[in-house]
């Protein structure tokens, strides 16, 4: 019996399209297989959908008989595309297959003997749905309807499925040619899914629910009931239509990549072999940091590791103290690991620093005093920074090992003082704080070297930063940003969001950046407060995980856990990194290397492609 796989269509919408939208489409047709007989069909299937996209608006590049390289760079290059569109589609003929729990696409010189070479010789499924993660509405209609040779073959490391996994995603709706398992028909020059995707996609005006049913009842009609298209679908109750906008254009895909890759490539898991798993002890990563090149990591056995930055080499592994939890800070030069519950030293209890870059030479640190809080580690060489129980915030050379001073918040110190959150710059010794005494709250600027109050700013704030022309801008709750220079005297207020913004930070070497609970993003002018840049449609849980000054990136953590790229574009594109749940991230300098710690405890490394 002949082995057909019928991938055959997967619409994924999300959303209703405004009139006059941008749409964007992206065609691929599979004809010319090298080392299994060509398809007769995929080309005019692409052909026929092309056009039946650009009469219903779509500006479509269409690719034809692309190997794995240039369908990848053409899925690639298109989520730049998606990222900007209103709606977006994609749709593919050719060969492809269920192997291993994922559906694979198959390029005209895949040469696959089984599950084996997958990896190498085919697209997974995945990298098409990353590639309109940024668009509003999404469309995919793979259309796979071909005798596949590939689907009989297996090996001893398992075998390739007859037929498509089933695939339900949030905000997607997925429909096959044929049901899990069963043959679809070619047709005589175009198959009968094609005609009717054709057929449909030009109606304007129908729920794109409604539409796949009609698909469907329409193939079940062409057929005489002998190929029966599945419909999976997960939306909001909401309608969503394609209103009529005008004609788009058929253009040839990009087959080389035109930018940076928005697609990143696994490299490897970090773990040390060495540690010994028991009953409390998984060998998890708990934290991570990574300054230049080296990367840390404490596991829950208690012990810091310190890494070449790429994660493959085990430099030195240190024991940390045996405190009921450890908190963990870095700066580039040290780390200090002190004792309990948030963070809080109890009386006299000394402070462990590690030299990250050599031998331990400073060993423990005693304050002398109740209860200090490691605050932060900031400036070059660094300097840590705690807080104490009266209205003093200390600072330790870690460097030296040696006490710096205590710099005295100058208002009525009666009670203890609390510090709400403290950071600086590790190129400077400008530090920034938000402090409560009593039922006062202020932000204070502060020297780090010099151990001493710069200024003050009497008020609370939900977050505050550093700018870069050399004074700082502190968020109301109002949703605004008051602008100050280095002597706490108040510039301007600009007015950026409308709810309360949960995050400052310097974007770059002249801009700012601010994010509200509402989700929007904006970046904008530390100058002149005027906003350059926008992201909406955020999350209200999403947050900022690091922001690089010198490339003017944005790595995000949406509320989906997965982690985001965004350089300025209008919406926040395909997500990087593992499909897995994601607790927290960090980039490379250069934004080629992402490191994604999942909340199952892996820590992995990602490449850009």
């Amino acid at each position: 019996m002949r082995w057909v796989i019928q991938l055959c269509a997967v619409w994924i919408l999300l959303s209703a399209a405004p009139a006059h939208a941008q749409r964007v489409a992206l065609v691929i047709g599979e004809s010319a297989y090298r080392t299994v007989s060509p398809l007769a069909n995929p080309g005019a299937d692409a052909n026929l959908v092309a056009a039946a996209l650009a009469r219903s608006g779509f500006d479509v590049r269409l690719g034809l008989d692309l190997d794995k390289a240039g369908l990848e760079a053409a899925l690639d290059d298109f989520a730049h595309d998606a990222q900007q569109a209103d709606v977006a589609a994609v749709y593919f003929a050719g060969h492809g297959f269920e192997a291993g729990g994922q559906n694979w696409l198959v390029p005209v010189d895949a040469a696959i003997r089984g599950p084996a070479d997958l990896a190498s010789a085919a697209v997974p499924f995945e990298l098409v749905a990353r590639s309109l993660a940024g668009a509003k509405v999404k469309v995919v209609a793979l259309d796979a309807c071909r005798d596949n040779p590939f689907a009989a073959r297996a090996t001893e490391g398992g075998t390739i499925h007859r037929g498509l996994a089933e695939v339900e995603l949030d905000g997607f709706v997925i429909v096959y040619a044929a049901a899990a398992g069963y043959v679809a028909l070619d047709g005589q020059g175009n198959s009968p899914f094609a005609l009717s995707f054709a057929r449909w996609i030009s109606e304007p005006n129908v729920d794109l629910r409604l539409l796949a049913g009609r698909i469907r009842d329409n193939v079940l009609a062409t057929t005489n009931g002998q190929q029966r298209p599945f419909v999976s679908a997960s939306l909001s109750g909401e309608a969503t239509v394609l209103a009529p906008v005008p004609a788009g254009r058929v253009r040839n895909a990009t087959t080389t990549r035109q930018r940076p890759s928005s697609y990143f490539e696994f490299v490897r898991t970090i773990h040390d072999p060495a540690c010994f798993q028991t009953g409390d002890v998984e060998c998890d990563t708990k934290i991570f940091n990574v300054s230049g090149d080296r990367m840390f990591t404490v596991e829950d056995d208690r012990k810091m590791r310190v890494w070449d930055a790429t994660g493959a080499t085990l430099l030195r592994t240190e024991s940390l103290p045996a405190y009921e939890g450890n908190a963990f800070s870095a700066a580039g030069k040290a780390m200090a690991f002190s004792g309990a519950e948030e963070e809080r030293i109890g009386v006299h209890t000394p402070i462990d620093v590690i030299p990250l870059n050599g031998r331990r030479t400073g060993g423990s640190i005693d304050h002398g005093s109740d209860n200090p809080v490691l605050q932060t580690i900031t400036g070059s060489p660094p300097v840590a920074v705690f807080s104490y129980d009266w209205c003093t915030i200390g600072m330790i050379d870690l460097r030296t090992f040696k006490a710096i001073g205590e710099a005295v918040w100058p208002t009525n110190c009666g009670g203890g003082i609390t510090v709400n959150w403290a950071f600086g710059e590790e190129d400077s010794d400008r530090l920034i704080a938000s402090v409560k005494q009593g039922d006062l709250w202020a932000v204070l600027l502060l020297s780090a070297r010099t151990a001493r109050v710069i200024c003050e700013v009497p008020g609370q704030a939900p977050d505050a930063a550093l700018n870069p022309i050399g004074g700082f801008n502190v968020a109301n709750q109002r949703g605004g940003v008051d602008a100050y220079d280095g002597q706490c005297r108040k510039l301007r207020t600009d007015q950026l969001h409308r709810a309360e913004i949960k995050g400052v930070y310097p974007f770059d070497n002249t801009r700012m950046m601010s994010h509200s609970i509402d989700g929007v993003v904006k970046v904008w002018s530390a100058a002149r407060g005027t906003v350059e840049r926008e992201l909406t449609g955020l999350a209200r849980g999403a947050s900022i995980q690091h922001v690089l000054s010198d490339t003017g990136a944005v790595l995000i953590l949406n509320e989906d856990k997965h982690l985001y790229l965004w350089t300025g574009e209008r919406r926040l594109g395909t997500y990087i990194g593992p499909s897995a749940p994601v607790c927290y991230g960090r980039l490379s300098e250069d934004i080629n290397t992402l490191y994604a710690l999942r909340c199952d405890g892996a820590l992995e490394v990602w490449r850009r492609r």
